[in-house]
Formats: structure tokens, sequence, C-alpha cells
């Protein structure tokens, strides 16, 4: 809603604008021009809105939340998003959240968050095994086992240049 209180307001100002710059010189602003600076004005601020959501929210993030991973995207109804795509969602490390155990060296517990433009956040665990390369969800709910792991795991293998894998694990292989 707010975003498109913005976008009127735009819209407005711009043919304000010009109106009050010709009746400024005494001049009566041609039929179109008001109509065709708002509509630019209208557009411009939703090009800028999109292209620049990802770095506001991420300059809004607390220090310990480190961006792991942006996600570009590109439509036909935008075409200048194939040469420049916008990016519309990312992942963050809520660094804070690293959970180490000394009885499992190796395995690194964290929380990622998954941030997405005009979709709620979601906050997802994973346990890392940075000596096995191999990740596991962990659901809220998940027991654990007297040894420290969760039960009921799902083991899965990742790539050693995974970015998320990378993150995480990030000065706990040599544990």
């Amino acid at each position: 809603m707010l975003h498109l209180l913005a976008t009127f307001s735009a819209g407005i100002c711009a043919a304000g604008a010009v109106i009050l710059a010709y009746r400024t010189f005494g001049r009566k602003a041609p039929r179109y021009l008001p109509p065709l600076l708002a509509a630019l004005a209208m557009i411009g601020y939703n090009v800028w809105d999109e292209y620049t959501w990802a770095g506001r929210t991420i300059a809004a993030l607390p220090a310990h939340i480190e961006v792991v991973e942006t996600y570009g995207d590109s439509a036909p109804w935008k075409p200048w998003t194939y040469a420049f795509p916008e990016t519309v969602r990312f992942v963050a490390l809520d660094t804070a959240s690293l959970r180490r155990n000394e009885r499992l060296p190796g395995y690194v517990l964290a929380e990622f968050i998954l941030v997405a433009r005009r979709s709620p956040t979601a906050a997802v665990r994973q346990l890392f095994d940075c000596r096995g390369q191999r990740q596991a969800d962990v659901l809220p709910t998940a027991d654990f086992e007297a040894g420290g792991l969760p039960q009921d795991r799902d083991w899965t293998p990742v790539a050693s240049d995974d970015t998320l894998f990378k993150a995480a694990c990030a000065g706990s292989t040599a544990d």
C-alpha cells in the first residue's frame, strides 16, 4: 500500500511541478505535458525502487547478519532486466546463531534468513558437517540425540564452493 502511495505521489509531484513552473513564467503548460511527466515519474520511481530494494534492505540489517548470496531476476515485461537483472531475493547468515558442539568437531548449526521482495521473510536452520561436506535441514521441533546431533536428519552432499556451506563452515574445518 505504501508503495502505491509513493508511486502516485511521484506522479502528482511531477505533474504539479511542471504546472507550477509554467505558471511561474505566466504561461499555460501544454495539455499533454503534466500527464506525460507524471507517467514518467511513476515509471522512474518504480524502476528506482525495484533496483535499490536489495541494497536498502541489506543496509538496514544488523551487523551480525551477513548476506551470503543474492539472486537476480529478469522478466519479458521488463526487457531491460535481461541486460541488468534486478535482485529480488537474498540469503543471509545470522552469525550470532552459529552453534558448535565441542563433542562434535567440524559440525556447525546455522540459521539462514531467506528474504524475498514482496514475500514474508523465513528462517531456516541447517546443520553442516564441514569435514564430510554435507548438510541437513533442522526443523524447529527437532529432537536431538544424546551425542548432540538432531534425530531424523537427511544428509545432502554439498560442493566445497557452495556459498552457504562456505559461510557456515568458515574457520571450522580445522576443528
